[in-house]
């Protein structure tokens, strides 16, 4: 559920990703990179809401360390891409 697929099928390129939670305060993919406390989805029971527990989410860093590999090749690739 948190994740969106886009296909554009002007190019053949598609787009996948995790979505956040808009009014919570805070994105998933943040906490994924960073760390942090989540509240999991709020849930209903006999008619009660129940939110649960705020849960420490442990840092997983992905893009930073992916970002950081390939920073020195930037100028190559954008070299001649504006004109």
């Amino acid at each position: 559920r948190m994740i969106q697929y886009y296909f554009d099928t002007n190019h053949s390129t598609a787009i996948i990703g995790p979505l956040g939670r808009s009014g919570s305060g805070y994105s998933v993919p943040e906490t994924l990179e960073k760390g942090g406390m989540m509240r999991p989805q709020t849930r209903y029971r006999n008619n009660r809401r129940s939110t649960g527990v705020m849960y420490r989410v442990a840092k997983r860093p992905y893009m930073a360390p992916a970002l950081d590999k390939t920073r020195t090749q930037y100028p190559k690739q954008w070299r001649n891409a504006l004109r």
